[in-house]
């Protein structure tokens, strides 16, 4: 199987990878300008994420082991200061260091900030059949809501797609009908996938023929940051 190293980045940022995959695709990183450049724009994205939910009380914790969570934020800290070294290597942005913010941090915060009647951004970045039909539970939900009860429901619903996630929107998407039917029915909702995805998609062959209401000029990173400086509500699936 060819390696991917798109497919490592948020598996890295989370410290999820081995120590085998960790170093294979660290050497990726030396060698790929562009990819440093995307794994930074990931990492402030978290950062904003952190900083915007800071205010949110932490949930409950989990019953993963203190040790266990250590290690995890450990790996996390560690790949940040290997990622600041590269973009500095790469004459890139320098990264402002933060502690990790976790995944089940942000889906507390994020839960409790799409019920709170602000715009909502709904983030999608893998082609997992299960997430996209998760979303589309979410999206109908806040929609109807929003209908019922315009005090309480997002004014405006953004579904921001990147990486894989870009799969959602093509043509001959099991779930095409599904989105279009949430187009038709209500006014407040737009489509967005990653202008660099869909040319990295070009670059390798892979085309995706994407639902004509779909936006594709911009990237998605950058739309997702804008929004949550202006206030917007974020979950990502």
């Amino acid at each position: 199987m060819v390696f991917d190293p798109k497919q490592y980045l948020h598996l890295y940022l989370d410290g999820e990878l081995s120590k085998s995959d960790q170093r294979t695709f660290e050497a990726a990183l030396k060698q790929d300008k562009e990819l440093a450049e995307e794994l930074n724009a990931m990492a402030r994205v978290k950062q904003d994420i952190q900083r915007y939910y800071k205010s949110i009380p932490a949930p409950p914790k989990s019953s993963v082991s203190v040790s266990r969570t250590g290690s995890f934020k450990s790996t996390v800290y560690a790949a940040s200061l290997f990622l600041a070294v590269i973009v500095g290597f790469w004459g890139g942005h320098s990264m402002t260091d933060s502690s990790a913010y976790t995944s089940q941090q942000q889906t507390a915060a994020a839960s409790q900030q799409t019920k709170s009647g602000k715009n909502v951004v709904l983030h999608l970045d893998t082609n997992q059949e299960e997430r996209g039909e998760r979303l589309l539970q979410e999206a109908r939900l806040l929609l109807e809501q929003s209908s019922l009860s315009p005090e309480l429901g997002p004014k405006t619903l953004e579904i921001i797609t990147n990486d894989l996630g870009i799969e959602f929107f093509a043509e001959n998407n099991p779930h095409k009908e599904e989105i279009l039917a949430l187009l038709s029915r209500y006014d407040n909702v737009k489509l967005i996938a990653c202008s660099r995805a869909i040319e990295r998609k070009q670059e390798q062959g892979k085309a995706v023929k994407l639902i004509p209401a779909v936006a594709s000029d911009r990237l998605a990173l950058d739309i997702i940051v804008e929004k949550m400086q202006q206030g917007w509500g974020y979950k990502k699936f």
